[in-house]
């Protein structure tokens, strides 16, 4: 598809301005625009025809929303167009030409499924999207899959995308690790049920709810028992009803297949065979009579024709005379012509004989039959003068001209210096020349380093801390960036655990604090009992009973014991003082269980949240010694290079630009290492061409350290010198050769010469004959012969007039004989007295009337032998028939037609019997519902037809207000005593414990649910961008490396896939000399062109299975310069060729790079070709 138009009626600040994009190919077009000429609205407008205006659209600033209004005109690579509107709209927001609503369907045939979403990434780049995509693949380390996938989904970097997945999941879970969300949600919901099985209880009302649940629910399962039967029963009385009447309809059906039983057994076919016999019967009858009538008419008429034989066996003679009847009046009137033309050509021939040979009259034609045999000798000999005369005549300056050559020459070749010996200047020249501009790369090689020395010392010193001489970095060990980032995993984790640390002890303390406060509140309304109180208490009790069991009992002494235990009260009154002590804590632990069971969880829960507290504060030392220690070695690390580290973070960036820096300063110290050898190559090849120039006695100009002056001059010097000696060789060849032309020439002179005396010899000889002299010129005598040849023409013409004349006399002479001959032959009076010609024409008369005839009397006979065999074949069909009905008579035992007729007719009424006594057996057996029709019959018998629906009424009330009421009723009892025993199965705290169960047990599903999405988003990303890596790679690749090659200026001539040393695919760039280059060792703007590259070749290879939709590009070229802007134009024009490209910029030096383009662009809206220019202004605007 591709946009042929675009009207911006009312959009922005355009009014009634368009674009017209109208190109024989899909093309470039280049949309131009000062800032605020509307550039970004007409890219908006664009997305907007071809998939709506926003509904918060910011283009509304002079046109009112319910105004916005653009068109289009699409058109498909089938040629088919769609002009149609786009409007402010919910809904009906599409138009076609005329304003009138169409259908979303009609515009999605031309989008081919692609949705907005698809069409910006796929089909729009700009330049954050270029600088974003080269950025990604260095970050994805050239990773072929993940580059070739970014580009053919229109995505910047899915490495980060991956990234985020990955990290997302370990934030998420982890296995055995316990911070990670899931982890700590799987670890709460099992505490949370550990918890609930402490809280369950169970007792004798339980066990009494349960027993009544089972006795409602077995009432219930025997009433829903009982109603099952009654429906069944209510089911079959309805199955019998309805059976009925079918049952009476069948039986009257038997009965009327018993009553004609007697034609059961008759075929099947029995009633139709019937009345078709007899029809058969009758008209084959009918048809015999029909036949013998004819017959008998024919026979008269063949009786009645007369045919005139002797008439019909001349039949050829008179043909061929009635043909002769036109020539012989064609001849009649020739004759008279032949002898006019006959005289006039004897006067003609004695005419031109007097004229060439006054001698010879016409009688002596053998005589100028002689003569003319002369003529071939005569012609022969006058077209061979002219030759031979021109032959002498060129022969004659040929040899003039070579001798005036050869005198040139050997005057040239006396003039001509001597050369000395060539071979070891042309020798050195050579390998100067194929050393290349040495000179070039030295002084290239000297800018390079010194560039590489400066950019690299200005980079050191912009990143600061290196104190020492910028070069020296480079003989220091820098630490790995692995170190680095080790470090800086390690900080932040430190950093986050110590936050982490500091706001769980705020959230403890916080709950702590709360804990304590509700402790505090329940102790000040009054003394809480504990269990442990409780068991104190009773310990205390048991002490006393079991001194007074050993006093009173056991007469020991226990004065010492009970004096500790009663004081001053006395063991009696001690012991009832602990007793009741014992009591009142029981009596108090009893009323207030709630109370005191809140006491204990908040005391048990401060001491938890006291232990939690102090567990966190010994972490929070522990991570504090932790950074003093990473604090050291993150100092030691960076001691070798005496510099004071800033944070990791911070240096990892630092080491990757010292890094470099350091790469250029590597560089640096390459190149200068690279001069030595090409040095010492430019010394060598100057000394052995000075050398060579001094052999040769040349004196040369001094060229210093520099080999191109010195080389230029030897090699003009050896040119000139190869110059002189390609002459003297030339001038030599021209001698010899002109030499041998000489000769050659001279012989050519004199054989012509000799053959003009030979050819005067023989003409005078051929002339004799005629009597003319040897000076009458070819021409004369040619002009002679063509007279005599004329004449003895004309005598041969006229002969023949007298032969055809001969000829006519004859013919007239036999055509009357015949004619004479024919007519005595046959009997016709009606032919005597006429002329022979109208005898003729009257005989053909007589002959087609004979001949209609005899036609007449054939086709009668013929037509008689036809009915014949009609008689014979109706005679054979009526004795069929009557074969059949006596066939039919003897299996239905008829004693005649009519009989039989009768029982094909009660055979009928057998048949319409059956079928209607099996369709009421088909509907009971579907009425029956699986039981056999015998079994119907009994339960037929069983029941009263017409107590029937009593009972079925009955039974419905009894199902209705018997047994569903008490099903409901049961089911009620049921679901309350149900609702009562949960009620009782566990606490307020049991219920408040579930919910919070369920509450974990959500979480843990929610996280678990986008865990599993997290990892099978990371897992399929990964398989479909190496499938698609595998799949798309080779024809990718390929088209790229041409991309890639023409906006790199051939730079990187090719793209290839490589193995990294993890075993990864990776891309690599092809350089001029053969070497590879990886993304990270290409610069910041050849990542962004290999990422367009990347783009162009994925549009480019989608074509070939896919509709082409319009490339759009905003300000692309930015960071280009003018040669890669160029190439980058070229390069989109290439793709315009088949997929449309529409560039919008704001800088008028695209324009202008475009208008130098070697193509038919112009800079107006009229041009033809593979790029346009289209302008935007505030004053179309």
């Amino acid at each position: 598809m591709k946009i042929n138009r675009l009207e911006l009626a009312a959009y922005g600040h355009f009014t009634n301005h368009s674009l017209d994009f109208t190109s024989a190919t899909p093309g470039l077009h280049v949309v131009y625009g000062p800032n605020e000429a509307g550039k970004s609205t007409a890219l908006r407008a664009i997305r907007a025809l071809l998939y709506g205006i926003e509904a918060r659209t910011a283009d509304n600033f002079q046109h009112e929303y319910n105004k916005l209004l653009v068109g289009g005109v699409l058109q498909n690579r089938d040629g088919r167009e769609l002009h149609f509107w786009r409007r402010k709209r919910n809904v009906g927001d599409l138009l076609d030409r005329d304003h009138q609503a169409i259908d979303q369907r009609i515009l999605d045939e031309f989008l081919h499924g692609i949705e907005e979403p698809l069409f910006n990434s796929l089909f729009g780049i700009d330049h954050e999207t270029l600088i974003s995509g080269g950025k990604a693949i260095l970050e994805q380390q050239g990773d072929v899959g993940q580059a070739l996938f970014s580009a053919g989904v229109g995505l910047a970097s899915l490495h980060g995308i991956i990234a985020r997945l990955e990290q997302e999941g370990a934030d998420l879970f982890k296995s055995g690790g316990s911070k990670p969300e899931l982890n700590k949600a799987i670890k709460r919901h099992a505490e949370l049920k550990s918890e609930m099985r402490n809280l369950c209880l169970a007792g004798s009302e339980w066990k009494k709810r349960r027993l009544a649940l089972d006795e409602l629910s077995g009432q219930l399962a025997e009433t829903e028992q009982a109603n099952q039967g009654v429906r069944t029963e209510l089911e079959r009385l309805q199955r019998l009803q309805r059976a009925l009447p079918h049952m009476g309809k069948r039986d009257a059906l038997r009965e009327i297949c018993a009553t004609l039983v007697d034609v059961a057994n008759l075929p099947i076919d029995f009633a139709a065979r019937v009345p078709q016999a007899l029809e058969n019967h009758n008209a084959a009858a009918k048809c015999r009579q029909d036949a013998l009538s004819r017959r008998e008419r024919l026979e008269q008429r063949v009786a009645e024709c007369l045919i005139r034989q002797d008439i019909l066996d001349q039949a050829e003679s008179i043909d061929a005379l009635h043909k002769q009847l036109g020539m012989v009046h064609q001849a009649r009137r020739d004759r008279p012509g032949l002898l006019a033309d006959q005289l006039q050509l004897r006067t003609e021939a004695e005419t031109l004989l007097a004229q060439a040979a006054p001698a010879l009259s016409l009688d002596h034609r053998d005589e100028i039959k002689n003569l003319l045999a002369q003529r071939q000798t005569i012609h022969s000999l006058g077209n061979r003068f002219a030759g031979l005369d021109a032959a002498v005549v060129q022969t004659q300056r040929q040899f003039q001209e070579t001798t005036a050559a050869l005198e040139n020459v050997e005057s040239a070749l006396a003039q001509l210096p001597e050369t000395p010996n060539l071979e070891g200047l042309a020798t050195a020249v050579s390998l100067a020349q194929k050393a290349g501009d040495l000179d070039s790369q030295l002084r290239k090689l000297d800018k390079d380093a010194r560039l590489l020395m400066e950019s690299a010392s200005a980079d050191i010193t912009r990143i600061g801390l290196w104190t020492g001489e910028p070069e020296n970095l480079v003989d220091y060990s820098l630490p790995a960036s692995e170190s680095i980032d080790r470090f800086v995993d390690r900080f932040k984790e430190l950093a986050d655990g110590a936050k982490a640390n500091t706001s769980q002890r705020k959230v403890l303390q916080e709950e702590l604090d709360r804990v304590r406060r509700d402790v505090a509140v329940i102790e000040q309304t009054g003394q809480v009992v504990t269990e442990g109180d409780l068991l104190q208490r009773r310990a205390h009790r048991d002490q006393g009973w079991q001194l007074i069991r050993g006093v009173w009992l056991e007469g020991k002494d226990q004065d010492e014991n009970i004096m500790v235990y009663a004081g001053d009260l006395g063991l009696p009154a001690a012991f009832e003082a602990g007793m009741q002590a014992a009591d009142d804590a029981a009596d108090h632990l009893r009323l207030a269980a709630e109370r005191v069971h809140q006491y204990v969880a908040k005391r048990a829960e401060a001491s938890r949240l006291e232990d939690q507290l102090e567990r966190l504060g010994e972490e929070a030392v522990r991570m504090e010694d932790e950074k003093v220690r990473l604090d050291a070695q993150w100092l030691e690390l960076w001691a070798p290079l005496g510099l004071r580290p800033r944070t990791p973070r911070e240096m990892r960036t630092w080491l990757e630009q010292c890094l470099e820096s350091r790469r250029k300063f590597l560089e640096a110290r390459k190149t200068i290492t690279e001069k030595t050898p090409i040095l010492s190559q430019r010394r060598s090849l100057l000394d052995r061409l000075a050398h060579e120039l001094g052999r040769m006695n040349c004196p040369h100009p001094e060229s210093g350290e520099e080999l191109a002056p010195l080389l230029t001059f030897a090699e003009q010097y050896l040119t000139s010198c190869k110059t002189l000696q390609d002459q003297a060789v030339s001038l030599q060849k021209d001698r010899v050769r002109l030499a041998k032309d000489q000769i050659r020439a001279g012989k050519n002179l004199e054989g012509c010469r000799r053959n003009i005396a030979d050819w005067q010899q023989n003409w005078s000889e051929a002339l004799s004959g005629f009597g003319l002299s040897s000076e009458t010129t070819p021409d004369a005598a040619a002009g002679i012969l063509e007279a005599l040849s004329t004449c003895l023409t004309k005598i041969n013409q006229a002969d023949q007039y007298t032969r055809r004349i001969v000829d006519i006399d004859a013919y007239f002479e036999q055509f009357e004989s015949s004619t004479i001959a024919l007519i005595g032959s046959i009997t016709a009076p009606e032919l005597e007295g006429l002329p022979m010609d109208q005898a003729v024409v009257k005989l053909q008369s007589l002959l087609t009337q004979a001949n209609s005839q005899k036609t007449v009397f054939e086709k009668l006979r013929a037509d008689l032998e036809s009915l014949e065999e009609e008689i014979r074949q109706a005679r054979i069909t009526l004795e069929n028939t009557e074969d059949q009905l006596a066939e039919l008579q003897r299996v239905s035992k008829a004693e005649s037609n009519e009989m039989l007729r009768e029982t094909g007719q009660r055979f009928e009424q057998f048949l319409a019997a059956r079928s209607e006594l099996e369709r009421h057996e088909q509907t009971l057996l579907e009425i029956a519902e699986g039981i056999s029709l015998d079994e119907l019959d009994r339960q037929r018998t069983e029941v009263d037809p017409d107590a029937l629906p009593g009972r079925i009424d009955a039974l419905r009330k009894r199902i209705a207000e018997e047994l569903e009421p008490r099903i409901r009723e049961l089911s009620e009892q049921k679901g309350e005593a149900r609702n009562e025993l949960q009620r009782m199965d566990g606490s307020d705290a049991a219920a408040a414990k579930e919910s919070e169960i369920q509450i974990a047990l959500s979480g843990v599903r929610r996280l678990a649910e986008r865990y599993t999405r997290v990892r099978l988003a990371a897992l399929l990303l990964k398989q479909e961008i190496e499938r698609y890596r595998r799949r798309h790679q080779g024809p990718i690749l390929a088209i790229a490396s041409r991309y890639f090659a023409a906006l790199t200026l051939n730079s990187f001539p090719g793209l290839r896939s490589d193995i990294d040393d993890k075993g990864r695919p990776v891309l690599v760039g092809v350089c001029a000399d053969g070497s590879v280059k990886t993304v990270a060792e290409m610069s910041f703007g050849t990542r962004d062109q290999l990422y367009l590259a990347l783009r162009l070749a994925t549009l480019e290879w989608r074509l070939e299975s896919h509709e082409p939709m319009p490339f759009i590009a905003d300000d692309i070229l930015i960071n280009f310069d003018d040669h890669r802007t160029m190439a980058t134009l070229n390069a989109l024009a290439d793709l315009g060729r088949s997929n449309q490209v529409i560039l919008f910029t704001h800088h008028g030096w695209v324009v202008d790079t475009v208008q130098k383009m070697n193509m038919p662009g112009k800079t107006n809206d009229h041009a033809h070709g593979d790029v346009r220019i289209h302008h935007l202004n505030s004053t179309t605007a």
